[in-house]
């Protein structure tokens, strides 16, 4: 059963897999009205130069994303290797959250085209196919994952957990490959992992306190270390408590 104690773990577990942020949108619609953004980000992409010279009815024209206080481009949000070609990695899920944000609940065919002719505008060709095919899988996979979310609740135990992660590994692996999978989401799974087995380490009545205290410092030390509070010291120090 889920405590006091092990619940915040819990969560902070969703957090840092991007649940708690990127199913609130489908989780809640009443709470989350169609077209509402998350704070600091406003919907819209600038078209890039060559864009001037269209024709101005264009889908894609005047659609600025206001990024705390900054106008960017939709296409800037992707990062270019210095090699060329797009940069996929644990930062892209940000990268769409952002444009998703944007978006209302349910885009509409002029939404996505909008969207489409802005990445089209500002980025290399195959690039701009690759970024649009990871919005579109990313949508696909929110919806996939809220399914899987109110049908497997929040794990309550390891067994629990071990069947929420794999389940979490099959939906990002339909959707995006192993390899780019791995990519946006590796480091977010064996992080949320970590935080999880805490969670239940904290609670594990058969561990003497020292022995809590040791595993929960042994995963602590796992976490990178701005992620490091999802596991407080005073935790470690309290399961050692009489």
């Amino acid at each position: 059963m889920l405590n006091r104690r092990t619940l915040p773990w819990l969560l902070a577990a969703l957090v840092i897999l991007g649940l708690a942020v990127s199913l609130n949108r489908w989780l809640s619609p009443v709470d989350s009205p169609a077209g509402s953004a998350m704070p600091g980000h406003s919907v819209e992409a600038r078209p890039g130069p060559t864009a001037l010279a269209q024709a101005e009815g264009a889908p894609g024209m005047k659609q600025p994303i206001d990024l705390m206080g900054l106008t960017v481009d939709a296409a800037r949000l992707f990062e270019i290797g210095y090699a060329g070609g797009l940069s996929i990695d644990g930062r892209t899920r940000e990268t769409l959250e952002i444009l998703l944000s944007n978006l209302p609940q349910e885009p509409s065919a002029e939404d996505l085209e909008r969207l489409e002719w802005t990445l089209r505008d500002g980025l290399p060709a195959a690039d701009a196919q690759k970024a649009i095919a990871l919005v579109h899988g990313y949508r696909a996979y929110l919806k996939d994952m809220r399914s899987e979310y109110l049908r497997l609740g929040i794990p309550t135990n390891r067994d629990e957990a071990q069947a929420f992660f794999a389940q979490m590994e099959a939906v990002q692996r339909r959707h995006f490959g192993a390899d780019t999978a791995e990519a946006v989401f590796g480091d977010e799974l064996r992080h949320g992992r970590l935080v999880m087995e805490a969670s239940f380490v904290a609670q594990d009545d058969s561990l003497s306190p020292p022995e809590r205290q040791e595993r929960l410092r042994a995963l602590r030390a796992q976490l990178p270390p701005e992620l490091q509070d999802s596991i407080p010291e005073e935790a470690a120090a309290a399961a050692s408590a009489p």
